[in-house]
């Protein structure tokens, strides 16, 4: 029996000759194929977080698996938001300046 109450996790499936790629579910009971045209802006799971993500053309077009944009790997954006975070305490930290006119 085919499961139809999940958010679909999703894997490209190449075929010959075709120049668009098809996605299935990666989940076993699920028969969900579609077409990337139809996939943007819809909803599916990262296989790795397994949060939920909306689906964008960008990420339709790159090679791999399909996954929200907190686990690309190589970006360093946990690091970026620490140091953004660590100036945005050190400024609240410094004594404020009265201004007079």
């Amino acid at each position: 029996m085919l499961e139809t109450n999940h958010v679909h996790t999703f894997k490209r499936l190449l075929k010959k000759g075709k120049r668009t790629s098809i996605f299935i579910c990666a989940h076993p009971h699920c028969g969900y194929e579609r077409n990337s045209d139809y996939l943007a802006g819809k909803a599916a799971k990262c296989p790795y977080c397994g949060k939920e993500f909306i689906l964008t053309r960008a990420q339709l077009n790159k090679q791999g698996l399909l996954h929200c944009s907190d686990c690309t790997k190589g970006r360093g954006k946990d690091k970026a938001k620490e140091f953004i975070e660590e100036i945005l305490e050190r400024e609240q930290a410094l004594p404020k300046e009265e201004n007079v006119a």
